[in-house]
């Protein structure tokens, strides 16, 4: 039996939740649910946009063009471009205050210029949380580089990195999924035990993803944490498989409010396979630092 951890014998880890900030729907999505998030655990939030210097240098050269989705061109210089990310920030900042002007969260802004990604990393402590949108998958690219950031800033820099792709609204659902929707499966998820069982609880469930790891077991403690701040159930879903899409589909089909997985899960075979989870689980999806202790996050 898990012993029970209790909050006299662990140390507050999360000191501030970073979350990248722009327009796009992704973005959006993450901002909602760092604000989600911030309010909780009572924790200050930082919005961070950034300039992307690779566009503003490429914006110099001569047959740099804009097309757009009806077939327009234009050319693009780096004033242009300068004012472009200019507006952007200022929608990207309102968009932020909208959000969390109903709370009691403090917050900040800040534009920086670089390469987005790094930028979001740099300067962050460890006791920071960094919140980020799934890329969509029609930017191969951005997904490849979000990978590889995700795996950087949890096994290199320490950092605890939630993805959010496609995410339910925050309301109360029906506990139980009506068995002919349970997805059947031969091997690969083993099983999936319900750790505590609350009627005043939040409906849908935080799931650990456990792969038989000590990390795992880790995650689990800071989910006892977690859900009791967040009203939420635990439930620890049991993986052999590498197949990210079936993992996906669970966490979807048993309506998964958040995932924590561990850095470098044995449950994701490919870089990729973390923004695939994000983008078709249905829930954020939380990756603990592959260092974690049993602190709770908050």
């Amino acid at each position: 039996m898990t012993p029970t951890v209790t909050k006299a014998e662990t140390k507050k880890r999360t000191s501030r939740i970073i979350v990248k900030v722009e327009q796009s729907a992704q973005a959006r999505t993450a901002i909602k649910e760092a604000v989600h998030l911030a309010t909780s655990l009572k924790v200050p939030l930082m919005g961070r946009y950034v300039e992307d210097t690779a566009l503003l240098d490429s914006a110099a050269l001569s047959f740099t063009w804009e097309v757009s989705h009806t077939g327009q061109k234009r050319k693009i210089t780096p004033d242009m471009l300068a004012m472009d990310f200019a507006n952007e920030a200022e929608q990207a900042q309102l968009i932020l205050h909208e959000m969390i002007q109903s709370t009691e969260v403090d917050w900040d802004f800040e534009k920086r210029q670089g390469d987005p990604l790094e930028e979001l990393v740099h300067d962050a402590e460890r006791e920071d949380l960094l919140v980020l949108g799934a890329p969509d998958v029609s930017y191969g690219a951005e997904e490849i580089s979000v990978a590889h950031m995700l795996r950087d800033a949890t096994t290199q820099n320490h950092l605890d990195v939630m993805l959010v792709g496609g995410v339910h609204p925050h309301t109360k659902q029906s506990r139980d999924v009506p068995a002919p929707q349970m997805p059947r499966f031969q091997g690969g998820v083993l099983s999936i035990l319900e750790q505590l069982e609350d009627q005043h609880l939040e409906a849908r469930p935080l799931f650990v993803v456990d792969d038989g790891s000590s990390q795992a077991e880790i995650c689990f403690h800071i989910a006892q944490h977690l859900a009791l701040v967040l009203k939420m159930t635990v439930r620890r879903l049991v993986v052999t498989t590498q197949d990210a899409a079936e993992i996906a589909s669970v966490l979807r089909q048993r309506g998964a409010g958040l995932a924590l997985f561990p850095a470098g899960c044995k449950g994701l075979k490919h870089d990729t396979d973390a923004t695939r989870i994000a983008r078709h689980a249905g829930c954020a999806v939380l990756f603990l630092t592959a260092d974690h202790s049993a602190d709770a996050l908050f």
